[in-house]
């Protein structure tokens, strides 16, 4: 068990960067530049763009997860 633990840690940190790093970066962007961020939020295209890029960044960590869960 401890040595299939080990053998998908891998899987399990991609799965936490896939998830942490776009909301690092669009931090790391309103705290840059915050007006470059404004039409993602105040547009309709820009609202849809980010509800579609959460939807795929969730997707992603969920299939990493799955894809590092093994049953024994």
């Amino acid at each position: 068990q401890t040595q299939i633990h080990v053998l998908t840690a891998q899987a399990r940190l991609s799965a936490w960067v896939v998830g942490l790093m776009p909301p690092v970066t669009a931090t790391f962007i309103l705290l840059v530049s915050p007006t470059y961020f404004v039409p993602m939020y105040s547009t309709t295209l820009g609202r849809v763009i980010l509800i579609t890029s959460v939807l795929f960044v969730l997707m992603g960590a969920g299939l990493l997860r799955l894809a590092s869960r093994v049953d024994y």
